[in-house]
């Protein structure tokens, strides 16, 4: 409990950001985490990142979208956008960002979901993953993507970046189906310039 209240508070803006680089000099590129979207109003979501702030990880409680009887058509989908706050310093650069997304699909015959994840620095796509299944079907998903060393990412002149993780959950269903998104793991890799 107390590690999903200091996720929060880092979620939060209450938590300083973290120096900019540890004892040996390396950097330390997440400085924090945020969220927001219809899968994943505030309070929704636990965030963690690793003491070496390379690492993160974001579990959703409600990112779900769902069709069936009595459920209103706007649950059908649902958007979930996860934003990571990096910083280099000078002579340092970011090489890539790896990111897993994981949830789980019940659908009935007839019903297609999709979900999708896009990769973003200021307003500029740099990768897009997208997995659909049709029912009959459930079963857990799981999704890697890659994002790329870019020129904007892999600068060695340092310098703030907001890379956003939009994801997307859609179902084309007349019967009863639902997607969710249980969490997404991503790792920051680095490299000095050379």
């Amino acid at each position: 409990m107390k590690q999903f209240a200091a996720a929060l508070a880092l979620a939060a803006g209450l938590i300083p950001a973290a120096p900019a680089a540890n004892a040996a000099g390396t950097p330390l590129p997440i400085q924090s985490l945020s969220y927001a979207g219809t899968g994943c109003p505030q309070g929704t979501a636990g965030l963690s990142i690793s003491n070496d702030r390379t690492v993160f990880t974001v579990i959703f409680d409600s990112d779900v979208a769902s069709t069936g009887p009595g459920v209103p058509t706007t649950e059908a989908t649902k958007d979930c956008a996860v934003n990571l706050n990096l910083v280099m310093p000078q002579g340092w650069r970011i090489t890539g960002i790896g990111v897993d997304q994981r949830g789980y699909e019940q659908l009935d015959a007839g019903a297609t979901a999709s979900s999708r994840l896009t990769a973003a620095l200021d307003n500029k796509v740099l990768a897009t993953q997208s997995l659909s299944a049709a029912g009959p079907v459930a079963r857990d998903y799981t999704s890697h993507t890659n994002v790329p060393n870019t020129r904007s990412l892999g600068r060695c002149s340092g310098g703030t970046f907001t890379v956003s993780l939009q994801t997307s959950l859609v179902l084309s269903s007349t019967g009863q189906a639902q997607i969710t998104q249980d969490s997404i793991d991503g790792k920051v890799s680095i490299a000095p310039c050379e």
